[in-house]
């Protein structure tokens, strides 16, 4: 499925049922603030989980595709991420 500016939209080909507790979360959240300048995670999560409001970081969990892009792309390793706990999480419309 394209979006109308003819991205794939990763988040319409899966199922994601959400945990009532997200299974991602910033270890510091001042080193995001503070060294992280170029704010790697808003644009390498292909499904847009991470967006900054002011000062702060927001996560937006029940869009996680569960890929492990945010944790591999983070130069400060500075997310927890593990996989939602089992019934929850993504699963492919395909």
């Amino acid at each position: 499925m394209l979006s109308e500016n003819h991205e794939l939209d990763l988040i319409k080909l899966t199922k994601i049922k959400p945990d009532k507790k997200s299974h991602i979360s910033i270890k510091d959240s001042l080193i995001c603030f503070t060294k992280c300048k170029d704010k790697v995670c808003t644009y390498f999560c292909p499904s847009k989980v991470y967006h900054w409001n002011g000062r702060r970081i927001i996560i937006e969990y029940s869009r996680c595709l569960e890929c492990g892009a945010s944790i591999m792309g983070c130069p400060y390793k500075n997310i927890n991420w593990h996989y939602p706990q089992s019934g929850y999480g993504i699963s492919h419309r395909f």
